[in-house]
């Protein structure tokens, strides 16, 4: 690979704090109000760009070799785009003051949120280096070093593929080790993000991050929502429990709670790796996804280009030059940076790129179905004003993917591929949706876990002596998980999750949970020719198959264009015939496996729930 030189970097800098670049992002060349609010809007749009495309630019070095930026520059461009935000603020509020209208969502963008002075930003850069590059750095090694694990993608892979259970305990518990000098760095990141926060009127860091919802009580409507599938996921984990007893009845007890190593996953949230642990006969049923895959000589490019052709076939454009000419789809020899797959907007015309570690097999070809859907955002919004390309909020960034995915990876459109003999079998198609039910149902639980933990940090309520005690007891509370050996305060358990050590907020994904599927019901109603949110909707929803369908992309392509420019409940309506998310488009589309799982249940006498 290559890195970035010296030279470069310098010049990357410089170009970030060149005084023509300062002047370029603060100063207005006449007074804004002799030329109106287009030109001071103009200004501020393009400004905003420089601002994007430098901030683009940095992380997209840094995914390729972290080494590359060192701390201090991404502690200056934070501060640069605080400083901007100030200068700008002021102006529109001089707009106002002077009685001219200004727009609710360009006063929000601008002057709400939470600020940082100099002194807090550096500080708080540092740390979020320290732990991102923990994590990122780490390795582990088993049997003196003569095995080596680089990273989540390696540990990730051990997890789903192996079966010996006291190399799954050792992997589990090592990849959580490697994490416990996390806890005291975290502990005062938070510190200083809820000062900055409180001194800007939020309650806490949590607060800031719940208000781009725009839901009140956003963790009760949450709680309310996962009692709506809760019994869904109690069946669901009775049924992989029972299985999983089968196969270490020494470890697995069906009455308690499943040991957290044994479930397929690096984190417990992801069980389609135990299909054919929990569905018998699967492999007789279905052809394993990557080995047809390998047969077909499907080389990375070529999932890729599968991928691309669904988008395509629902009339979304092909994927540009940029993109093919600057994307990373594999690790490269020698590699150490961390492979979390990441879609980038690089703010250039026709610039989209994803970093990512993929190998042929059907976990990555969902993975690209979800990557390109953030591409595909970012194309359909390049040409809104800069304050604009954005999704609507987090979680329908995270959703188009998911919701294409839905009929990209149905056995009608897998056949279509090549990759499955038969898409006729009851059997088949009842694996095919339990084994996708395994993917996602799980990450229901573990979502609302994750930001209830994060959530109560915030808050007060959970302090730094408590924190692996507070995030077991709520995996237990909502997920039936328990570790496979006590794990005292002495870990910090939480960091081992990418999300928790590089501060990304996690109710974007478990809203998202719920609205793919809202998206993909409003894509099949539009397919159908029906008018979206109808009550005539009456086919399985888990049978729809999308593909080709120009009506169904364009549904959702005519919302995806107007980037954060719209409210998102308009959004909804434009698409399902909704003003809110709802649970009922999951549960239909569940509904067999729901059966199925009742089933099986009464048939083997399986306990429900957990001490």
């Amino acid at each position: 690979m290559a890195s970035v030189t010296m030279e470069q970097h310098d010049r990357l800098f410089k170009v970030v704090w060149s005084s023509q670049s300062l002047q370029f992002v603060f100063t207005i060349a006449e007074n804004a109000f002799n030329h109106g609010a287009r030109i001071w809007l103009d200004r501020v749009d393009d400004s905003l760009e420089f601002l994007n495309r430098a901030t683009a630019s940095l992380e997209w070095q840094t995914l390729r070799n972290a080494s590359v930026v060192p701390p201090d520059v991404y502690a200056s461009v934070f501060q640069l785009r605080l400083m901007w935000r100030d200068r700008w603020c002021g102006e529109l509020m001089d707009f106002q003051d002077n009685g001219i209208f200004v727009g609710r969502q360009l006063l929000s963008f601008l002057c709400h949120g939470v600020k940082y002075n100099d002194k807090i930003t550096r500080k708080i850069t540092v740390i979020k280096e320290i732990l991102s590059s923990t994590y990122d750095s780490a390795h582990i090694c088993e049997d003196h070093r003569r095995r080596c694990y680089r990273g989540e993608s390696d540990m990730a892979k051990l997890m789903a593929t192996s079966r010996n259970e006291s190399k799954l305990r050792w992997a589990w518990s090592a990849w959580r080790n490697r994490m416990s000098g996390m806890r005291w760095p975290f502990a005062q990141l938070i510190a200083l993000e809820n000062m900055a926060a409180r001194s800007n009127g939020y309650a806490d860091i949590g607060a800031y991050w719940r208000e781009e919802f725009e839901i009140p009580n956003l963790e009760s409507v949450f709680e309310e929502m996962y009692r709506r599938v809760e019994p869904l996921y109690r069946l669901l984990h009775a049924v992989v429990r029972f299985r999983l007893a089968k196969l270490y009845p020494d470890v697995v007890d069906i009455s308690q709670p499943i040991p957290a190593h044994l479930l397929g996953n690096l984190w417990s949230q992801s069980w389609e790796a135990l299909i054919d642990v929990v569905f018998p006969n699967y492999i007789a049923i279905i052809p394993d996804l990557t080995d047809s895959m390998r047969r077909g000589n499907y080389s990375v490019t070529k999932m890729v280009r599968q991928v691309e052709d669904f988008y395509v076939s629902l009339g979304f454009p092909p994927l540009t030059p940029e993109f093919w000419k600057n994307s990373v789809f594999e690790r490269e020899a020698g590699e150490t940076s961390s492979c979390h797959a990441t879609a980038i907007n690089m703010f250039k015309r026709n610039d989209f790129r994803i970093f990512a570690c993929l190998e042929t097999n059907s976990q990555d070809f969902n993975v690209v179905h979800h990557e390109l859907g953030h591409i595909q955002y970012y194309m359909a919004y390049q040409n809104q004003p800069s304050f604009f390309k954005n999704g609507i909020n987090a979680a329908f960034h995270e959703s188009i993917g998911d919701a294409i995915s839905h009929g990209a990876t149905s056995p009608r459109h897998m056949r279509r591929l090549g990759l499955l003999r038969d898409a006729s079998s009851d059997s088949l198609k009842t694996a095919v949706l339990v084994k996708q039910a395994l993917l996602k149902i799980p990450q229901l639980s573990s979502g609302l876990v994750i930001e209830k933990w994060r959530w109560s940090v915030f808050s007060g309520r959970t302090k730094p002596s408590r924190y692996n005690e507070a995030w077991w007891h709520l995996h237990r509370r909502y997920m039936g998980v328990a570790p496979p050996s006590p794990r005292s305060e002495e870990f910090f358990d939480a960091a081992a999750k990418y999300h928790v050590s590089h501060g990304v907020p996690y109710a974007r994904y478990y809203l998202a949970s719920f609205l793919q599927v809202q998206l993909f019901q409003g894509m099949c109603e539009a397919s159908a020719g029906l008018r979206v949110g109808s009550a005539t909707f009456n086919a399985s929803l888990h049978k729809c198959d999308i593909y080709g369908s120009k009506d169904a992309g364009r549904i959702l392509r005519s919302v995806m264009e107007l980037g954060s420019s719209v409210d998102w409940r308009r959004a909804l309506r434009l698409i399902t015939g909704h003003v809110e998310y709802r649970v009922e488009p999951l549960l239909a589309y569940y509904e067999p496996v729901h059966m199925w799982l009742q089933h099986e249940v009464k048939r083997h006498n399986i306990p429900v729930g957990w001490d």
